[in-house]
């Protein structure tokens, strides 16, 4: 199913543990997220982290499909890619940003 036409609380109900999604949350409201673009496909970002540099999060929207360079985002979604998510659900209309 393809993320524009799936609900932001089914997906990531879905795809992370609740406790992934609230740090995820928090990472969004604390407005971790910048650099944020998107293609037709695509979603790219950055996101403030624990560590010295940013964290580059890349989203597949057709194939919901997720890549975050930290060292959780290897194996699972991790809270940089929720973060990021919840940012496009809030910013859809606004193209890049």
């Amino acid at each position: 199913m393809i993320m524009n036409d799936m609900p932001l609380e089914q997906l990531l109900s879905e795809t992370v543990k609740p406790e992934i999604y609230f740090r995820g949350l928090r990472y969004f409201r604390r407005g971790a997220v910048y650099d944020f673009s998107k293609t037709e496909n695509f979603i790219s970002a950055k996101v403030e982290g624990g560590y010295v540099r940013p964290y580059t999060v890349k989203i597949d929207i057709t194939n919901n499909k997720a890549y975050c360079n930290c060292p959780f985002g290897f194996t699972e979604w991790c809270k940089h890619i929720v973060a990021v998510i919840i940012y496009f659900s809030n910013h859809k209309n606004l193209g890049n940003k």
